[in-house]
């Protein structure tokens, strides 16, 4: 039966500003750059210092950067699961930032996504040159389902990726089946992307 809310407290909310695929404009208020020339995004540590997410320059080469957007939660990420103890720190310290904002706004579940925070694939054609790829998923409890877990793909292996190239030309491709050297093939999509109903995604109705 329908009813008046009457309170803020009434409500269930869910907070989702904490994913990958936010950008902030290079131009916009939030984005300014050090006397060193450094680009990052200033923010406020848990006892109000000042702290600063930098913009690697690895991220420069991106299209977003090159179109004028920071994905400042994918750098937060890439980040805090690299190999430099200063980074992850740093990048611990944005997404903290990013909950407390959230929580103190009244959010009572925070959705964490990053399922676009994927390692680039270099792609090394018959001229020797070489492309570095992103390759996109699913969503990661998909991925789990389908027998993805954290140890499936190891830094440096060699795998065979199939999907559908991004229709702007960039190196960037949704993900369909991945091959690893030994012969396992783990399907890698998600469903209603629009990808052909060829009877590799486990969950498209059978005919």
């Amino acid at each position: 039966m329908p009813r008046a809310i009457e309170d803020l407290s009434d409500f269930t909310i869910i907070a989702e500003n904490i994913h990958a695929t936010r950008v902030l404009l290079r131009k916009g208020k939030r984005v300014t750059t050090l006397e060193d020339g450094t680009e990052v995004v200033p923010f406020t540590g848990e006892s109000g210092e000042q702290l600063y997410l930098r913009v690697p320059e690895s991220f420069k080469d991106s299209q977003p950067y090159q179109q004028g957007q920071i994905k400042h939660f994918m750098i937060a990420a890439m980040k805090g699961i690299g190999d430099d103890p200063d980074e992850q720190k740093e990048g611990a310290a944005y997404v903290h930032y990013e909950v407390r904002r959230q929580t103190d706004a009244g959010a009572t579940f925070l959705d964490l996504n990053v399922d676009e925070v994927s390692p680039n694939l270099d792609v090394e054609k018959e001229d020797g040159t070489v492309e570095s790829w992103m390759i996109e998923a699913g969503p990661p409890g998909a991925l789990v389902r389908r027998g993805w877990s954290r140890e499936s793909v190891i830094p440096g292996t060699e795998v065979l990726v199939e999907g559908y190239q991004a229709i702007d030309g960039a190196f960037r491709a949704n993900g369909r089946d991945v091959t690893f050297p030994d012969g396992r093939r783990l399907f890698a999509g998600s469903s209603g992307t629009g990808a052909p109903l060829d009877g590799r995604d486990p969950t498209e109705p059978r005919r």
